[in-house]
């Protein structure tokens, strides 16, 4: 499998369209989304912002974000209404400020129009681009990237199960008072996760109970990669398990996006944990990872594939 994290360089405007619904996760509306790029242009992050907030509270979101170490330059695209330009346009003279702006662009329906001043791209005078067709897509695609419809799509990933939520619990209960887990529930469920067999609710018990060990959560950590059967096992059991034994199935699926370069929805799976007030090593450290901006791709030992 290609690695998630591999670097991405674009070659045209209609590339970088195709690409931002893979990265964020979702296919963005009435949002300012921002690509973060490394001195040779290449995308190590991004973010979105909500046109809706005040303009100071965008840029500020957008600021933050900014990869403290790492970032040369931006790309930014706006997606919304002709209205809309006005805001891209005045993001763009901020971040000029900031960082080298590479790119510029105003997307509505499948239009994608350059506002960069100076610019000779195909795009200044406005290009049709279908997102799903374009070679970023394709390459993301193959990654195993996901681009859901929506940004509530995105956070229904890591929502609550009311009945997968009341079957562990009534398993939880049932568990006898002297059980006491071990490295082999980890390896098990594992082991049935990555031969697609959904874990049941007396296994997904034993297993949350098994990740409030900080041993056995390490464990679980150490395995984590970059493939889609991972990304389903957690995202699985964030949504099954009660709030109780959610900080172990949070953090690991908050780590397991962050791996495959998903940082929307490690955030998604991080406030899911911090509203619940679930929280332990493993989301400290996704948060601490996603606050300062790092990327996957410094991580020295590869994700498993």
């Amino acid at each position: 499998m290609t690695r998630p994290t591999t670097p991405l360089r674009f070659a045209s405007p209609a590339d970088i369209v195709g690409a931002v619904p893979y990265l964020l996760g979702y296919h963005p509306d009435n949002e300012i989304v921002a690509l973060y790029l490394d001195g040779r242009r290449r995308v190590i992050t991004s973010t979105s912002v909500p046109l809706t907030q005040p303009s100071p509270a965008r840029l500020a979101h957008l600021a933050l974000h900014i990869p403290a170490s790492q970032a040369a330059g931006i790309v930014l695209i706006g997606y919304g209404s002709e209205t809309a330009r006005s805001a891209v346009t005045a993001a763009g003279e901020v971040f000029d400020l900031l960082r080298a702006v590479h790119g510029l662009f105003l997307v509505t329906g499948n239009r994608c129009v350059c506002l960069l001043p100076g610019c000779t791209c195909p795009a200044t005078a406005g290009i049709e681009v279908d997102p799903t067709t374009t070679a970023s897509a394709a390459q993301l695609s193959v990654a195993g990237r996901v681009a859901l419809p929506s940004r509530t799509d995105l956070h229904r990933l890591v929502a609550a199960d009311p009945a997968g939520r009341a079957e562990i619990n009534a398993a939880l209960t049932a568990v006898p008072a002297g059980f006491r887990p071990d490295a082999g529930h980890v390896t098990f469920s594992l082991a049935q996760a990555s031969n697609g067999h959904r874990l049941t609710g007396e296994q997904a018990a034993e297993f949350v109970i098994a990740l409030t060990d900080p041993d056995l959560l390490a464990m679980a950590r150490r395995s984590v990669c970059g493939c889609m059967w991972q990304r389903d096992l957690w995202l699985d059991l964030t949504r099954r398990a009660p709030d109780s034994h959610l900080a172990g199935p949070a953090g690991l699926a908050a780590w397991c996006a962050w791996r495959r370069g998903e940082t929307a929805l490690a955030e998604a799976a991080l406030h899911r944990a911090r509203q619940a007030a679930a929280t332990n090593v493993l989301t400290d450290l996704v948060g601490r990872i996603l606050h300062a901006r790092l990327s996957a791709r410094l991580l020295t030992r590869p994700p498993a594939s």
